[in-house]
Formats: C-alpha cells, structure tokens, sequence
C-alpha cells in the first residue's frame, strides 16, 4: 500500500494552520473583532492573508490576518498579491489605531 496522500492525510503546514487559526479566533474575540472588518457583516466570515497562501513561510506570515466575509476577501483576492498585500496591511493597521 503506497504512503501517499490520503484524503485525511493532515499536513505539517495544514496543523500549524489549526493551530494558528485557534489563537487568532481566541485574539480576535478578545478584541471585540466579530464583523468584517471592510463591510461589518457578520455572515461567512474567514480570516484574510495578507500573502497568497502559498507565499505563507514563516507563522508571523500565517498570523498577518484580517477577518472578512466571503464577499470581500474574493474581492480582495481579484486585486492580485501586491494590492491585497497592502489592502490587508491598511486593514490591520488601522485597528490598531
């Protein structure tokens, strides 16, 4: 029996997804963060990355993060890498202000 892949196969970058995604829900919450943050829905809601998961390398880059619905993180997604990059940024930075 080969060794491949199987449907339920769990990968090392998928576990430290879950893991990171716990900590950002958990933060998030904390911080009073359970809308969109671009249009304030509270329906199909996800975390955004600033890089296109396949850029993520390191778990400050898997945390670089803004909760969206489903609407405007595909839209984000349209813009391509360098103007989500930065639109996720501004998101991030202004909470912080």
């Amino acid at each position: 029996m080969s060794r491949g892949a199987g449907p339920n196969k769990v990968g090392k970058r998928t576990r430290l997804w879950q893991r990171v995604r716990r900590g950002l829900k958990a933060a998030f919450a904390a911080m009073g963060i359970t809308r969109c943050e671009v249009c304030g829905t509270d329906e199909n809601l996800g975390f955004a990355h600033a890089k296109k998961r396949r850029h993520l390398e390191s778990e400050a880059d898997w945390r670089e993060v803004a909760l969206l619905c489903n609407r405007d993180h595909d839209a984000l997604e349209l813009l391509g890498e360098e103007k989500m990059m930065s639109a996720i940024r501004a998101i991030i930075q202004r909470r912080q202000i």
